[in-house]
């Protein structure tokens, strides 16, 4: 997680908040905007990572960015009320 906030910083992106969550034997790599509703710092972020939008996250979670490196995968949600 500190290397995504020293991109973070380094970059000038946005802060995002990062969990590893275990997810059918794989490790997802969540990040989630610090005010729910911030688009704007999901897709700089999934533009930077090279990550693809996939629409509706699963569950109405909101819009969500997808992307797989090599042994993880990095998923970016953002609430959209």
């Amino acid at each position: 997680m500190e290397t995504f906030h020293e991109l973070a910083e380094v970059l000038q992106l946005p802060e995002l908040d990062w969990d590893f969550v275990h997810y059918d034997g794989e490790i997802l790599v969540e990040g989630h905007p610090r005010a729910e509703t911030d688009i704007g710092a999901c897709t700089r972020w999934a533009r930077f990572l090279g990550m693809s939008a996939v629409g509706g996250a699963p569950e109405s979670r909101g819009d969500c960015w997808l992307g797989v490196n090599g042994p993880w995968t990095l998923e970016i949600v953002a609430q959209v009320r």
